[in-house]
């Protein structure tokens, strides 16, 4: 049930674990920014259906971005109609 995972600046190397894409299908913020890892982008996060947030910047990630990034919900259908952006950013960051 966990909703945000932020394990950015940590120097975390290799490829993108494929348990993030198949256990933790609640996330709403999945945060992997400024780490090393590589490879092409993992297709089981197109899993994370209703991930409002997805950064994967600063890493070494490559190839195309997957068609199958449209089954992101969260995205799509936006904040508002889980909650507020207000609360979004309350909730996850403890500030607006």
């Amino acid at each position: 049930m966990l909703t945000l995972l932020d394990v950015g600046e940590n120097s975390l190397s290799g490829r993108i674990p494929m348990w993030i894409g198949k256990s933790l299908l609640a996330l709403r913020v999945l945060s992997l920014t400024n780490n090393r890892f590589h490879g092409n982008f993992p297709t089981h996060l197109c899993r994370l259906s209703n991930t409002q947030i997805l950064d994967l910047s600063v890493n070494n990630i490559s190839g195309t971005i997957p068609r199958c990034l449209s089954n992101f919900k969260g995205m799509t259908e936006g904040m508002n109609d889980v909650f507020s952006e207000n609360e979004f950013f309350t909730k996850y960051f403890g500030h607006q």
